[in-house]
């Protein structure tokens, strides 16, 4: 029995650049590749129309004992027009050998973006434990979602990536010597949008416990309290003992902070207050 003609119009199965993918700002044509399930003659155009008035040809395999990938056959060409923060759609239609026509357009779309920023950073001046701290915006998503690096060069290649990052904020804890640092930061999102910036500060090894700078009781409440001011955000506790290991007495309800308080009655307060590198000041007694 001899084959009946081929009667069945190519169809297009897959694209080099996934439909609706985001591409950068700033892009104004791509290289995009179609892939059809039989070798064919492809165009795209603008609008939605047929296909022997659409007028970009594209580049087709039609060598039918050498199927491109997957046995499919590509088609390449230039998708031009792509404008930003908007999304682009594309019409392909094709034409197999045999002049069957895709009667159906396979609608393609790109999605043109707005620039990712870099809107704050950080550290700067002193500090004692640095955190690398960058919020980003805007970008591919428009909520500023990225991947950031940083390093001692502005190259990306060369850089890290954040401990944190994949989202609108950006963190990367730093053990650093005495000085002063520069690191350079990237972000880049998933269209390939990039936004760069550097930090500069001066790290330092805090070894100077907190020292009480002020004791105060507020007596307009119904009950005294016991106000405790320091030189330095720390986390303190007070017992009514006079010997006791900073962990082991009352907690003062504000961790790292410079104002303290606690209620405050006829007995004595000995406070022990400590920052965040651990350094461990004097026990301070306290008498109504």
């Amino acid at each position: 029995m001899q084959p009946g003609p081929d009667l069945t119009p190519p169809s297009v199965e897959q694209a080099s650049i996934p439909n609706g993918n985001y591409v950068r700002n700033g892009l104004q044509s791509i290289n995009v590749s179609f892939y059809s399930n039989e070798p064919a003659s492809c165009k795209w155009s603008l609008t939605d129309t047929g296909y022997e008035v659409m007028p970009n040809k594209m580049s087709c395999n039609l060598n039918s004992f050498n199927p491109s990938v997957n046995n499919l056959y590509e088609c390449s060409t230039v998708l031009t027009g792509i404008k930003d923060d908007a999304v682009n759609k594309y019409y392909i239609k094709c034409q197999d050998k045999s002049n069957n026509t895709m009667q159906q357009s396979y609608s393609y779309s790109l999605i043109g973006t707005t620039p990712l920023r870099i809107v704050e950073k950080g550290p700067s001046g002193k500090v004692s434990k640095p955190i690398l701290t960058v919020k980003t915006a805007d970008g591919a998503t428009k909520d500023g979602r990225a991947i950031c690096g940083y390093g001692l060069q502005s190259s990306l290649a060369s850089m890290i990536q954040f401990f944190s990052t994949d989202s609108d904020s950006h963190s990367q804890p730093l053990s650093l010597e005495d000085g002063t640092h520069t690191f350079y930061i990237t972000c880049r999102d998933e269209a390939g949008n990039e936004a760069s910036d550097s930090v500069t500060f001066t790290s330092f090894i805090d070894k100077l416990a907190p020292e009480i700078t002020r004791i105060f009781e507020d007596r307009s409440l119904s009950r005294s309290v016991l106000h405790i001011a320091t030189n330095e955000q720390s986390t303190c506790e007070y017992s009514s003992k006079d010997q006791f290991v900073f962990g082991n007495g009352i907690r003062m309800p504000t961790d790292n902070s410079n104002d303290h308080e606690a209620p405050w009655g006829s007995i004595a307060y000995y406070v022990i207050c400590a920052d965040s590198s651990n350094n461990t000041g004097q026990l301070t007694a306290i008498f109504p």
